[in-house]
């Protein structure tokens, strides 16, 4: 049965969103991302992981461009 794995979010600055997003959600940001959160060091084009890979996760991704739609999507797996 098809389920929903992930959410991702595109914004301009993850630095501010991640956090926020992080609160929404419950979900804790990556421990191999809080360094680079807190640092200032992610690549320009570097996902922020909240929660865990192997449950349900959202990514907080950045975008230099954000039309009206598509801001957000979910990704769906067919396993179970």
């Amino acid at each position: 049965m098809p389920r929903i794995q992930s959410v991702v979010i595109h914004c301009r600055d993850p630095y501010l969103l991640a956090p926020f997003w992080s609160l929404a959600t419950g979900l804790p940001v990556h421990p191999d991302d809080v360094k680079a959160l807190a640092s200032h060091s992610l690549d320009e084009d570097e996902s922020v992981l909240l929660g865990a890979r192997d449950g349900f996760h959202v990514w907080i991704t950045p975008a230099a461009e954000l039309k009206p739609v598509g801001r957000i999507h979910v990704d769906v797996t067919g396993e179970g």
